[in-house]
């Protein structure tokens, strides 16, 4: 039997460290660019999205589940910053919807997921007309696939609510935005900070209605959840305090 030197025991162990390291790393970062656009950290979660987009691509392929993935990341962190208004955001989503028909077929949550964007980027530029048919057909896709997608359920009648306000159907928003609530509550319990940002949309728009007191009565709960998860003098917890 041949022994190696201690020496090369010791650099085989570490490099096999270092790899189940970089492995762990790679599943967990998924999660932690996700986390960074929940608190508003647009600019590192966007960077973050690019490097595990290159990794995924490099790793498992350009037209990969992980590829696609990664790239919804990346359209998240876009249109949650200024890069909204760039063409090279639309286009991006445009890709991720055709990659994920493929990978996943045209009735997918991936697919809804994806559609989702192209409604969020169509409205923050302006035209909620074009963005409404991408919401509709994400929510219509979600209430009937197989499986549990409560949270991307509550996120796509999120969406459709901001675009009913946006043209002035208050209602119709409104429940809207109900379901959406009722839908993260029920996912993730009182104090998710999803929640809480419905819970700030919803105070605005009871503004806008003239419901004030219940528009207090919202924000206030959105306040309290962003206060403890955030903290007080957090960014968006100040957001919420502007509104009251």
């Amino acid at each position: 039997m041949v022994r190696l030197p201690v020496c090369l025991y010791l650099s085989l162990a570490l490099f096999i460290s270092a790899s189940v390291l970089s492995t762990q790393s790679l599943a967990d970062e998924p999660q932690r660019i996700r986390e960074l656009i929940e608190k508003g950290e647009i600019d590192a979660a966007e960077t973050a999205a690019r490097s595990l987009l290159l990794t995924t691509e490099s790793e498992s392929g350009p037209d990969s589940p992980a590829a696609a993935a990664a790239m919804d990341l990346l359209v998240e962190s876009l249109w949650r910053g200024p890069a909204v208004s760039d063409s090279t955001t639309l286009e991006l989503a445009l890709e991720l919807v055709e990659l994920n028909q493929q990978l996943h077929g045209p009735d997918s949550p991936e697919t809804a997921r994806g559609l989702y964007h192209l409604g969020v980027i169509h409205d923050r530029n302006g035209d909620p007309t074009a963005a409404r048919p991408y919401f509709e057909r994400g929510i219509e896709i979600l209430e009937t696939a197989p499986g549990e997608h409560a949270v991307m359920l509550a996120r796509a009648y999120q969406g459709y609510a901001n675009n009913l306000s946006q043209t002035g159907e208050m209602e119709p928003a409104f429940v809207a935005y109900e379901n959406s609530r009722r839908l993260y509550e029920e996912a993730e319990g009182p104090e998710s900070l999803r929640l809480a940002s419905v819970l700030v949309s919803m105070g605005r728009h009871l503004i806008r209605m003239g419901r004030i007191d219940d528009a207090e009565s919202v924000l206030q709960r959105a306040l309290d959840i962003r206060g403890v998860a955030l903290g007080p003098d957090a960014p968006k917890t100040c957001e919420v305090r502007t509104s009251l």
